[in-house]
C-alpha cells in the first residue's frame, strides 16, 4: 500500500492504493476524493480488458440510455437473438416441445421483421439462423420428431465452426478479425498471429458447443436439454468471452497521449 501524488495532465490526484502489473509495472488504478459520503473516495480502474469487453457490451454508467436504444450494439444483438430461445423456454414450461417449437419459429420470423424494420437490412448470420430454425422446426412438427429441432444447435454451431476454419485456412479470410478489428486495435507486431488464434478459438468453441449439445440431447432428458439451451449456452458463451478478453488484453494497442 503506497500513496502517490499525481499532478500529470494538469490534475492533482492521490493514489492511495497502487496496483501494478508484474510484467510492465503499469499503473492500474487511482483513488479520487470526489466520491460519495462518508469516505468521499472513488476508485478508478484502468483495465485494458474493458476495451475487449466493450466490443460486446459498449456500456458505461453514463450511457445506459444510449445502450438500451442502440440496437447496433453487439450486446443488444445478442440479447435480441435470445428472444426466440426465451419464448421457446417459456412455452415449454406450459406445454410441450412441439408447441414450444412453433413458438420459436413464429418468434424468429417476428424478430427478423423487427430487425428489418430497425435496420432495413438483415445480416447473413441472421438469415442462416432463421432458415435453420424453420427447416429443423418444420421437420420436427411435420414428422412429430423432436430430435430434429434438438439437433439444430449442433448444425448451427458446426456450420460456423467450419466456416471460420475453412475461410482462414484456405482463403486467408479471418471473419473474427473483420468483425472486431474496428473496435479492437492490436499491437502491430503481433496482430496477425493473435487474430489467427482468436479466430481459431471461436471455431473451436463453436465445435465444442455443437458436440456438447449432441451429448446433452442423447444422454439427458428433454427438460434438461431445454434448460441447457437457454442457461447453459448463454453461461458458457459469457465465460468464454470474458476469458478470451483477459487473454487478449495483453495484446491491445493503447497509444500514448
Amino acid at each position: 500500500m503506497t500513496e502517490l501524488r499525481d499532478i500529470s495532465h494538469e490534475m492533482i490526484r492521490t493514489a492511495q492504493c497502487k496496483v501494478c502489473c508484474t510484467q510492465c509495472d503499469a499503473h492500474r488504478r487511482h483513488v479520487f476524493d470526489v466520491g460519495p459520503k462518508p469516505r468521499r473516495t472513488r476508485l478508478l480502474y484502468q483495465f485494458s480488458i474493458l476495451e475487449y469487453l466493450n466490443h460486446f457490451i459498449n456500456i458505461t454508467p453514463t450511457n445506459t440510455k444510449y445502450f438500451l436504444n442502440n440496437w447496433d450494439n453487439p450486446c443488444m444483438k445478442f440479447l435480441s437473438d435470445l428472444f426466440p430461445i426465451v419464448l421457446f423456454f417459456i412455452a415449454f414450461q406450459f406445454s410441450n416441445i412441439y408447441t414450444a417449437t412453433i413458438v420459436a419459429m413464429v418468434s424468429a420470423i417476428g424478430q427478423m421483421l423487427w430487425v428489418y424494420y430497425r435496420h432495413h437490412k438483415i445480416d447473413a448470420m441472421q438469415w442462416v439462423s432463421l432458415v435453420m430454425i424453420l427447416l429443423f422446426g418444420g421437420l420436427t412438427i411435420f414428422l412429430h420428431d423432436k430430435t430434429f429441432f434438438q439437433l439444430k444447435p449442433t448444425a448451427f454451431y458446426w456450420l460456423f465452426a467450419g466456416a471460420l476454419y475453412i475461410s482462414a485456412q484456405f482463403f486467408q479470410k479471418n471473419w473474427i478479425q473483420t468483425l472486431m478489428s474496428k473496435q479492437i486495435v492490436l499491437k502491430e507486431h503481433s496482430s496477425k498471429s493473435v487474430w489467427h488464434q482468436v479466430n481459431a478459438a471461436w471455431a473451436t468453441f463453436f465445435f465444442f458447443m455443437g458436440t456438447l449439445n449432441l451429448y446433452i440431447v442423447f444422454e439427458y432428458s428433454e427438460k434438461t436439454w431445454v434448460n441447457f439451451k437457454l442457461f447453459g449456452t448463454t453461461g458458457l458463451l459469457t465465460i468464454f468471452v470474458i476469458l478470451q478478453g483477459v487473454w487478449l488484453s495483453r495484446y491491445i494497442d493503447r497509444p500514448t497521449k
